[in-house]
């Protein structure tokens, strides 16, 4: 399979947990590849400061080093309730919204960014809980082969994908 062109980190409250450790990787395998992939990271909280703030802050650290040897990166940070910040605040690689993450947030990001709709050189990776994966993955990823899930409550975790690499 050809590397990906785009990597998405989709998460949702303590969902960023294992998220983190799959950009780290990210961010180690293609720093010093070319061309590399774009990599989005997309989180929902319910407010600013019930955000695991030792996590957000690794997690854009480790996006800073990827732009720093010429990675693209985009990240979309969308509050439930409680938001102090303007909405729809827009800097070049950052968004900050009020909202939850919908299957409709995730198609009109793939139709602004141009997200390549090829399912091979796309990865998607999901962690929240039970109820946002399944309709993710059920409406906006339906489609798609390269969807990794890791649902954090009580249930199993849940893979659609070709065999091959996930990263």
């Amino acid at each position: 399979f050809p590397e990906p062109s785009t990597i998405m980190f989709i998460s949702a409250g303590i969902g960023i947990a294992p998220m983190v450790p799959l950009l780290k990787h990210a961010v180690e395998k293609f720093s010093t590849e070319s061309p590399k992939p774009v990599l989005y990271w997309v989180h929902g909280n319910q407010t600013p400061e019930t955000l695991p703030k030792q996590l957000h802050a690794e997690a854009m650290k480790l996006l800073s080093e990827y732009q720093a040897v010429g990675g693209q990166t985009f990240t979309l940070m969308q509050y439930s309730k409680g938001m102090n910040k303007p909405e729809g605040k827009t800097v070049p690689n950052k968004r900050v919204e009020k909202g939850r993450i919908t299957d409709e947030v995730l198609e009109n990001l793939f139709r602004e960014k141009q997200i390549n709709r090829k399912p091979v050189r796309s990865h998607f990776y999901v962690c929240g809980p039970k109820g946002f994966n399944h309709k993710l993955c059920n409406t906006v990823f339906k489609s798609y082969p390269n969807v990794f899930t890791e649902t954090f409550g009580p249930s199993n975790v849940y893979s659609r994908s070709r065999k091959g690499s996930a990263v």
